[in-house]
């Protein structure tokens, strides 16, 4: 039995003993160990990601227009940038269009030092490697970030028409079982917020969440089993819009979280 499993059992031989309270407790401990997973992870990657939010707008013809937006705080060594990727995993109708992210300026954001004041700095996207199916890109800033500096910019990344099923046949043309956003967390990270936005004439049914381990998406039941207790996923309807948010403190360095969905089968008439 792995450590996870024997720790788990053992809270609720515990709980079944002292009660709610102990549970609560129990949790509020296991949260407390993330976090501190987190800050150590920090430690070693010399940076921590204080907020990652992805915001997903996906339209009727399956695009999707996202915005991005990171908070990084060097902690003992210059940052000089990151790494993305946004990948689909089957092939779409129109191979000819391919994924961009928004390269047209600099952004210019305020970078709080250590002595407390302020000065701009340019977060410059640059793509490395732009396919039909893969976006590669690199985010670099100027200058680079020193100790304890913090730097919060956002960003845009454009996927094109056909991304998304759109229709339960395409979804099954597609061999898929549902279509899903997924994004791996690959440097220490505070907070982690998906939302997704699907306009009025896309509709979408079983809307949930997944954590996967790897591409094979199996389920890491313990962090699965976390969520389901914070209750992470939120769907709520917004006039025609359905919307999704998904929230995770202090996620797990290189696990995927997902958020999977369904095209109803009768969607709306133009």
């Amino acid at each position: 039995m792995n450590t996870h499993l024997l720790l788990m059992a053992l809270a609720v031989s515990l709980a079944s003993l002292g009660g709610a309270s102990f549970m609560t407790s129990f949790l509020s401990r296991r949260l407390r160990s993330v976090k501190y997973l987190t800050e150590l992870l920090g430690q070693e990657y010399g940076f921590i990601r204080l907020r990652y939010e992805a915001k997903h707008i996906i339209s009727g013809d399956g695009s999707s227009h996202t915005q991005m937006t990171e908070a990084i705080q060097a902690i003992n060594s210059e940052v000089v940038g990151i790494e993305h990727y946004s990948q689909i995993l089957t092939e779409r109708p129109n191979q000819n269009v391919l994924f961009s992210v928004n390269t047209t300026q600099d952004y210019l954001r305020k970078n709080n030092g250590r002595d407390g004041k302020s000065a701009d700095v340019k977060v410059k996207p640059t793509v490395t490697l732009a396919t039909p199916r893969r976006l590669y890109y690199q985010l670099l800033y100027d200058p680079p970030l020193k100790p304890s500096e913090k730097v919060e910019y956002s960003y845009e990344v454009l996927e094109p028409p056909r991304s998304f099923a759109v229709s339960q046949a395409e979804l099954i043309a597609r061999k898929l079982p549902y279509d899903f956003i997924s994004m791996k967390i690959a440097y220490p990270t505070a907070q982690f917020v998906m939302s997704i936005e699907f306009s009025g004439e896309l509709r979408v049914e079983d809307i949930t969440f997944d954590v996967w381990l790897g591409d094979g998406r199996l389920r890491s039941r313990n962090e699965f089993s976390r969520l389901q207790r914070k209750n992470a996923l939120k769907v709520e309807r917004l006039g025609d819009r359905q919307v999704v948010r998904f929230c995770v403190d202090y996620p797990v360095l290189d696990l995927k979280y997902v958020v999977t969905w369904r095209p109803s089968q009768v969607q709306r008439a133009d």
